[in-house]
């Protein structure tokens, strides 16, 4: 089931289509708000499986920096502070390309569905209260240049 599908289940259990009609620009707002809720609920889900993913490709390599960190300390050569220091720093340099791109896919991914869910809300809402609609269909620049 998808997103919009979710938030439209949600909140039509308290619509009626005279609602709807006349509080059309407050039930738009409604399903987006309710969708992009969702969407953030499972964008939170996702960040420890990135974590989880992270720390099983270089788990080992920080084991090894913190063992050889802590020997160091025990040794008196460094401070327990500065090799903990060492190691966190260590892994948010090599974490951040991994969480970089993330975000930057996350972000795409939220425009993307944000349009997308606007654009079927606003169908779905329009079906509900007897307005016919249907999607818009892609013309091609070649379609178009036939028509001039």
């Amino acid at each position: 089931m998808s997103i919009l599908d979710d938030a439209w289940d949600e909140l039509n259990l308290r619509w009626t289509p005279d609602y709807v009609r006349d509080n059309f620009c407050a039930a738009v707002l409604d399903v987006n708000d309710k969708a992009y809720e969702i969407f953030k609920h499972y964008e939170i889900r996702a960040f420890p499986n990135l974590i989880g993913k992270w720390m099983d490709a270089h788990g080992s390599q920080i084991e090894k920096m913190h063992r050889d960190g802590v020997n160091r300390s025990l040794d008196g050569k460094e401070s327990l502070g500065d090799v903990l220091k060492g190691v966190v720093k260590k892994v948010v340099h090599d974490s951040f390309p991994l969480i970089k791109t993330f975000q930057t896919s996350v972000a795409q991914m939220r425009k993307k569905r944000a349009g997308e869910t606007f654009q079927e809300s606003i169908r779905r809402l329009l079906s509900y209260i007897d307005i016919s609609c249907e999607k818009a269909k892609v013309v091609s620049r070649r379609s178009l240049a036939t028509l001039i």
